[in-house]
């Protein structure tokens, strides 16, 4: 279990997963919760080979990289360990799983009466249990379901409301009207199986902890920036680009298009006759020189990206335009380049303006580390270390 306010190694040190949809990283992490200090002590990050992709085996190239992942961190990452602390033990593995390997749904439920009545604990839980029904029977979850094979991996109540207010506990209070927004976080059983298997393995007596990233990139946003009540969460893998929307600090709707960076770089180096490695250096800051030429092929692909996204953008079915601002979360390398390429998809999809805010390893000061996801994932681990939440 967790020592909550000790300085020593139980429950201190954790691993932090994050598979992608095309790459699985894992960093092992300390957290004391009396000092505030929260350093990565190892980090890697392996690739998956998409040209490897097996129509009946879908996450199979994903779950090598998640197999070579725990073999790196059982030899270098456990040497880095105990370099740091010859007694420490992994107590915690925290995963996260991005699109299309998980799949978020919220659904919302309320009670209202023509009196006011006390909010009691039953009621509560019967209204969220209604919600998880709502979700789990809607007609898109169980297409998403039978078709990936996913399991549930994390039920979550986001957000409460008695007669309008915002409020965490509203048992023992009267009202007229309590409403709850729940999400379930739905995640390949494969993946999954994969992932218990190799701690087994590995790292037995961990407590393992599932989340679809979103829904981790969504409770560190609200804490990173407080004063959130409406935005986008736009999270750019390998192979897929994912967005959130928040309105009133509920996360409202997600959906996702099966376009990343590597996709991105395979279409520019398909358009441009050269190799994926070369086209994806134009992504980077200050990258490949192109003649004219060259500059009117690679702008018909970004366009082809942009005009892609402003259509996830309109599938997520608001009756609202988009949110002014947009909360952009990529690999530290491409963020300069995918910013303007999502404003203006935003821009094309509203016809509004729109902000967007990197989401960069600088808000997490961590040096010599520049993975932004092990970084966010290192500091949601810290974050629930900190207030208890991980030994119930």
């Amino acid at each position: 279990m967790f020592g909550i306010g000790r300085h020593g190694p139980d429950g201190k040190y954790a691993i932090v997963l994050d598979i992608g949809s095309a790459s699985a990283a894992g960093a092992i992490v300390a957290s004391d919760t009396i000092t505030d200090v929260n350093p990565v002590i190892f980090s890697h990050r392996e690739w998956a080979v998409i040209k490897d992709a097996d129509a009946e085996n879908p996450t199979g190239f994903i779950e090598e990289a998640i197999l070579r992942i725990f073999l790196v961190l059982n030899s270098q990452g456990l040497t880095a360990l105990r370099s740091y602390d010859k007694h420490a033990n992994i107590s915690y593995i925290q995963v996260a799983i991005s699109a299309p390997w998980a799949h978020t749904v919220t659904q919302q439920a309320e009670y209202e009466g023509e009196e006011p009545f006390t909010i009691t604990n039953k009621l509560v839980e019967s209204l969220v249990e209604t919600a998880k029904t709502e979700t789990m029977n809607s007609d898109d979850t169980t297409a998403f379901l039978k078709k990936q094979g996913l399991e549930v991996i994390t039920d979550q109540t986001l957000h409460m409301t008695a007669n309008g207010y915002t409020i965490k506990h509203p048992e023992g209070l009267e009202a007229k009207k309590l409403y709850i927004s729940h999400s379930s976080g739905l995640a390949s059983s494969s993946i999954i199986e994969a992932v218990k298997e190799h701690t087994e393995k590995t790292f037995s007596g961990a407590r393992i902890s599932l989340n679809t990233f979103i829904l981790a990139y969504y409770t560190g946003i609200r804490d990173l920036f407080p004063n959130m009540t409406d935005a986008c969460l736009v999270d750019i893998t390998g192979e897929a680009t994912e967005i959130g929307v928040v309105r009133n600090t509920e996360l409202t709707r997600v959906s996702h298009s099966l376009i990343g960076i590597q996709t991105l770089s395979r279409m520019l180096a398909d358009s441009l006759k050269m190799p994926e490695g070369t086209a994806r250096s134009l992504l980077f800051s200050g990258g490949l020189d192109l003649n004219e030429k060259q500059k009117i092929v690679a702008e018909s692909v970004f366009d082809e990206y942009k005009e892609e996204i402003a259509n996830l953008f309109k599938s997520l079915g608001d009756n609202l335009s988009v949110p002014k601002n947009i909360y952009l979360h990529t690999d530290r390398v491409t963020e300069e380049f995918f910013r303007p390429m999502i404003k203006r998809a935003a821009e094309r999809a509203t016809g509004g303006t729109h902000t967007v805010i990197p989401v960069t390893a600088s808000l997490f000061e961590q040096k010599n580390v520049n993975d932004t996801a092990i970084l966010f994932s290192s500091y949601l681990f810290h974050k629930l270390h900190k207030q208890g939440t991980l030994t119930k």
